[in-house]
C-alpha cells in the first residue's frame, strides 16, 4: 500500500492538519445494502476494537437527495476516510455525493483517503464499466444535471487513482481487515500528540540531548542517557521516540533489556522483537549469532531508531547494535542504563547524564501525584517539603511517595514521616539504591495482605509480562487481579506499556529483596523462588519428590 495520501494537499492545509482538533479518526463510506452486514461490519468492530474512533452512518437514517450538513461535518472532523467501493456503489447519488466530499476533504483540509476495491476492478471505476456504466444510466433517466454526473464521474477516476486494497473473492477477508487496520495505525501513530501528562520538565530535558542526537544528519550515532536507578532514564528516552520516530524508516523501543535477557532465550526474543518492525515475513531466528548477521543484513541501508532500554551488559549491544555499520546513514542508537562505564566500554561517543530534578521540580510532580494539581495545600506545604527531601529529586520516588500520601490526613502524614526518619537512620548513605528501597518499602507496607502477595508475585515472575496473561495466572490461583492491578497502578509501583505491565527494575529489586529478607540464610523457607541457583538449593536439600507444573510459562 502507498504512503501518505495527503500529497496534494497545500502546505498551508498540511500546517492546519497539525493545529486542528478532529473528532473522528475515520470516516467509513459505503453502501450500506451491498456490505453493511458483511465486510463493512466486520471492517468497522475491528477497526473499534483497535481503538479508533469512527464515524459510520446510522442505518436507520433517513437519506434525502443530497447529503445533511452533519454528514459533511463528520466528514471533515475525520483524520482519515475509507471509501469501500462495491458493485453498486455508483447507483446511489447519496454515496457519490459523499464521495465527492471526501475528496474535496482530502485536497482542501489534508484527510488521508483510502479505497477498498470489493469485488469491483479499479479500471471499472475509473472508466465506469460494468455495473458504473448501468448506474450512470440509471442517473441519465432520472435527467440528473450533466454538471452533476460530470463530478460524480470526476470523483470516481480521482479515487480510482488512489493507492488502497483489493478485496475478491479469492481473498480472505479476515486477513484483508488485519491488514487494513495495521496499515491505518502505521498511519495514525505518527499523528498522536506527545503524551507529556504530567512529566515535569521534560521539554528541557529532550532539548538537553538534541545536540547530542543531531537528528536530521547523515551519520550514525550511538547515544548514552545514563544516571541514577529511577532517575528518569526511560521516561526522557520515550519522549524522544515518540518525537522524531516518524522521522525513521524503522522505530523500535525495546523495554527492560536488563530483565528480559535474563530469561530464557531472551535476547533471540529481543531481536525477533526488533526484527518485527521490518514489517517483512516473519522470521525465525534460531540464535543469537544468527540473529546479529539478520540485524546487520536487514538494517544496513535503512534509516533506524532504536531505543535500548536498561542496559547492563556489553553483550546487550553485541546482539543487538554491535556496530555503527549495522544501520543505514541517519540511524540513532540511545541506550538508557546505570553503568557509565558499559557506555566507556562499547566507545558511545555521546554521553549524557540525567540529573536529579530540582527541589521546584521535585516539589511539583509530588504535588501532582499527591493532590492532583502543581501546589500543596497551604497546610501541608512543609510536610510536603520534607518528603521531597526524602524523595532526592529521583522521580520514581517522588511519585510513588506521592501516591502513597493522596488523600491522607496531616496525622498519617506525620506518622509516615516518622517511618521514613527510622528507615534512614538505619540506611548505608554510599547505596542510594538502598535509600530508594526503604523510600518505596513504605508504599508497599501500606497495601493489604492480598495485594502485596499480587506484588510479589509479579516482581518475582511477571515483570514484562503481558496484562492479559498475568491477570489469568492470578485469577487461576483465586487473586481479584484486576483490581489488584489496578491499585498497583494508581500507587504508581506498575505501569501498562503497550498492554504489558511493567515494573521499574528498582520497584522489582525492592520486592524480590523483601521475599529474600524474611529468610536470607533458608533458601527452602522463601515464599518464592525465581532464579535457577536458589531453585537447584532447594531440590538438592529437600528429599521430598516435586512435580514441577509448567504450562504457565
Amino acid at each position: 500500500m502507498a504512503s501518505n495520501q495527503g500529497g496534494s494537499s497545500s502546505n498551508s492545509s498540511n500546517c492546519n492538519s497539525t493545529q486542528r482538533t478532529w473528532k473522528y479518526d475515520i470516516f467509513l463510506s459505503f453502501r450500506g445494502e451491498d456490505t453493511r452486514k458483511g465486510f463493512t461490519g466486520h471492517l468497522y468492530h475491528a477497526l473499534d476494537r483497535s481503538g479508533f474512533k469512527v464515524f459510520i452512518d446510522d442505518e436507520e437514517l433517513e437519506r434525502g437527495e443530497v447529503i445533511s450538513k452533519e454528514l459533511k461535518q463528520a466528514i471533515e472532523d475525520s483524520q482519515f476516510a475509507i471509501v469501500v467501493i462495491s458493485k453498486n456503489y455508483a447507483s446511489s447519488s447519496w454515496c457519490l455525493d459523499e464521495l465527492k466530499h471526501i475528496l474535496y476533504s482530502r485536497n482542501n483540509l489534508s484527510q488521508q483517503v483510502f479505497p477498498i476495491f470489493y469485488d469491483v476492478n479499479p479500471s471499472d471505476v475509473r472508466h465506469q464499466r460494468g455495473s458504473f456504466a448501468k448506474a450512470f444510466a440509471r442517473h441519465g433517466m432520472l435527467q440528473r444535471g450533466d454538471e452533476v454526473m460530470k463530478s460524480w464521474r470526476d470523483s470516481l477516476k480521482e479515487v480510482s487513482d488512489l493507492s488502497g486494497w483489493d478485496c475478491n473473492k479469492n481473498q480472505f477477508e479476515a486477513k484483508l481487515i488485519e491488514t487494513v487496520v495495521d496499515e491505518l495505525w502505521s498511519k495514525f501513530r505518527p499523528r498522536l500528540p506527545l503524551y507529556t501528562e504530567g512529566l515535569i520538565g521534560i521539554d528541557n530535558k529532550v532539548k538537553q540531548l538534541e545536540p547530542l542526537l543531531e537528528i536530521g544528519s547523515y551519520g550514525v550515532r550511538f547515544v548514552g542517557i545514563w544516571g541514577l536507578g529511577g532517575v528518569g532514564k526511560t521516561t526522557i528516552a520515550l519522549a524522544i521516540f515518540e518525537k522524531y520516530r516518524s522521522q525513521f524508516d524503522i522505530s523500535c523501543f525495546l523495554h527492560n533489556v536488563r530483565t528480559a535477557t535474563k530469561r530464557d532465550g531472551g535476547e533471540v526474543q529481543l531481536q525477533s522483537v526488533f526484527l518485527s518492525n521490518l514489517k517483512s515475513k516473519k522470521m525465525k531466528i534460531e540464535n543469537s549469532y544468527e540473529g546479529r548477521k539478520i540485524i546487520q543484513n536487514c538494517c544496513c541501508n535503512k534509516k533506524v531508531l532504536l531505543i535500548l532500554d536498561d542496559v547492563s551488559h556489553t553483550s546487550h549491544l553485541e546482539n543487538l547494535a554491535n556496530s555503527p555499520n549495522w544501520f543505514g546513514a541517519g540511524s540513532r542508537v540511545i541506550i538508557t542504563t546505570r553503568h557509565l562505564d558499559l557506555l566507556r566500554g562499547a566507545h558511545v561517543a555521546y554521553q549524557h547524564e540525567v540529573e536529579t530534578m530540582n527541589p521546584s521540580e521535585a516539589l511539583q510532580l509530588f504535588c501532582q501525584k499527591a493532590f492532583g494539581r502543581s501546589e500543596p495545600q497551604e497546610d501541608l506545604l512543609e510536610l510536603s517539603k520534607i518528603v521531597c527531601d526524602y524523595a532526592g529529586g529521583l522521580p520514581l520516588a517522588l511519585s510513588v511517595l506521592g501516591s502513597f500520601f493522596c488523600g491522607r490526613s496531616t496525622v498519617q502524614w506525620e506518622d509516615a514521616l516518622d517511618m521514613l526518619r527510622k528507615d534512614a537512620l538505619g540506611m548505608l548513605k554510599n547505596d542510594p539504591d538502598k535509600d530508594i528501597f526503604g523510600i518505596l518499602k513504605i508504599s508497599f507496607d501500606a497495601l493489604p495482605n492480598t495485594i502485596q502477595a499480587i506484588f510479589l508475585d509479579i516482581a518475582c515472575f511477571f515483570n514484562g509480562w503481558s496484562k492479559n496473561k498475568i491477570t489469568q495466572i492470578l485469577e487461576s490461583c483465586g487473586f481479584n487481579a484486576k483490581i489488584g492491578i489496578a491499585i498497583l497502578q494508581e500507587k504508581s509501583m506498575l505501569k501498562n506499556y503497550d498492554n504489558k505491565l511493567v515494573m521499574h527494575n528498582l520497584v522489582e529489586q525492592m520486592g524480590r529483596k523483601i521475599v529474600v529478607d524474611k529468610s536470607s540464610n533458608d533458601v527452602g523457607n522463601r515464599s518464592r523462588l525465581w532464579t535457577n541457583e536458589d531453585i537447584d538449593k532447594f531440590m538438592q536439600n529437600n528429599w521430598v519428590s516435586i512435580d514441577l507444573i509448567s504450562n504457565w510459562f
